[in-house]
């Protein structure tokens, strides 16, 4: 009775078939932090936010290690413009990258610039190679008027990765108030043609959460990784998740 219930009516079909499998494991586990969490980890992927926030909150009780949870409900308040809560949030959870990334971002939410940059150079000290605190204190020295040393974050940033629209658009942004004109519009060229992609930064659930055990497709996906460098062994682990998830899908057999 204290779980959270949805309104189904105003979404799709299989999104409303995905929460209502979601609520009844939850249902059938009410005490279990993983079952909850996880139907709060789907209402959240679909937008249903205040019944997301009040599951968020049930997992944490339940759970003695809240940290995966309290990051999750950390996005949700980044989300909903509740960025103090979110930073609280972000600060009990494990202190991995991702975390370190979304305390920035609520920290610029705030306009606490400083705050944010100094949180993602110590980042990038550790991780050199994390692209989305690239792209984010890129940002900061972009608005900062510091255009060279943004333009350098946002080509270490496209360097390291295949596809970042952000990155084109920002650095788009920079050369043209350097007045390079044309390599700004080859940029912004190079924007739309990826502007449709999904975010692939490592670890970053703002983009992926809706395919925490909601979707196969991410496992499928490895799978064909898997497959291109000839590590059969980590593709079938793969496509066997991705059966776990969706049974149904005779490709993935």
């Amino acid at each position: 009775d204290s779980l959270p219930v949805p309104r189904l009516d105003a979404l799709s079909a299989s999104a409303a078939d995905q929460i209502q499998a979601a609520l009844e494991a939850a249902l059938d586990n009410p005490d279990d932090a993983a079952a909850v969490g996880r139907y709060a980890l789907v209402l959240h992927a679909y937008r249903q936010l205040e019944p997301a926030d009040e599951a968020y909150r049930r997992a944490r009780v339940l759970d003695d290690d809240d940290g995966k949870w309290c990051l999750y409900q950390g996005i949700l308040f980044l989300d909903t413009g509740r960025p103090e809560e979110a930073i609280e949030c972000f600060r009990d959870a494990p202190r991995e990258p991702v975390a370190v990334v979304y305390e920035a971002r609520a920290a610029i939410s705030l306009g606490r610039r400083d705050e944010a940059e100094r949180l993602l150079q110590q980042l990038l000290e550790k991780s050199p190679d994390r692209v989305d605190a690239l792209v984010e204190l890129a940002g900061i020295m972009r608005q900062k008027g510091e255009f060279v040393a943004a333009e350098e974050l946002y080509r270490r940033a496209v360097d390291l990765q295949e596809g970042l629209a952000e990155a084109h658009y920002g650095l788009a942004q920079v050369l043209r108030a350097q007045g390079d004109q044309e390599a700004a519009l080859a940029q912004l060229e190079m924007f739309e043609a990826y502007r449709e992609q999904p975010w692939q930064a490592a670890d970053d659930p703002r983009r992926t959460i809706a395919s925490w055990e909601v979707s196969d497709s991410r496992y499928v996906e490895q799978a064909k990784a898997g497959v291109a460098r000839s590590d059969f062994e980590s593709a079938i682990e793969a496509l066997e998740q991705a059966r776990h998830i969706n049974p149904e899908n005779l490709s993935t057999l």
